[in-house]
């Protein structure tokens, strides 16, 4: 029986044999296709994710670099694959801002007798790719981005948290710096 391409996938096994066969046919023969191709797609994914992390890695390199030299590189504004990787990590970054997914660690400041009087904030920002990404990157990212201002707003939000939760629980005088 002739079955016009655009029939769905298992009802044209069905009109074409006139049996549920052809029907079992066809589900048999997807899953083996997406049983051979399944591999395939994760390797490729592996490859992705490793050529991202290596290309994070060389932005980041770069950015050391130019920190040693007390440079201000522009790697927004370039053509080549550094440009590209720091503007999607631009696009991440305020995605992340919006989603509220930089997060700060505290580092305790001890006195010379042993007691805690404060910490400093260190902000941080797990990447879902790249994993945990270069601080001073999230802060170039953002100011060469135009996105300052709203990781200061979030990092300060987050500060003050802090040291409200830290009230309720400490006292005497506690203080958190932000750099």
């Amino acid at each position: 029986r002739e079955v016009t391409w655009t029939t769905p996938v298992l009802l044209s096994g069905y009109i074409a044999t006139d049996s549920i066969r052809g029907t079992i046919l066809q589900l048999v023969c997807i899953v083996i296709g997406i049983a051979i191709y399944a591999p395939f797609l994760k390797l490729n994914r592996e490859t992705e994710d490793m050529y991202a992390r290596k290309q994070l890695g060389v932005l980041i390199g770069e950015l050391q670099e130019a920190e040693d030299r007390h440079e201000h590189p522009k790697f927004l504004t370039r053509s080549d694959k550094t440009g590209v990787t720091s503007r999607m990590l631009l696009k991440d970054l305020e995605k992340a801002i919006e989603k509220k997914e930089l997060y700060m660690l505290f580092q305790p400041q001890i006195t010379d007798e042993g007691r805690c009087m404060g910490a400093e904030a260190l902000l941080r920002w797990k990447h879902p790719v790249y994993g945990n990404i270069y601080p001073p990157l999230i802060v170039y990212l953002a100011k060469e981005g135009n996105l300052l201002e709203k990781v200061e707003e979030q990092i300060f939000e987050i500060a003050t948290e802090a040291i409200e939760e830290t009230a309720k629980v400490y006292d005497g005088h506690f203080k958190i710096s932000v750099n």
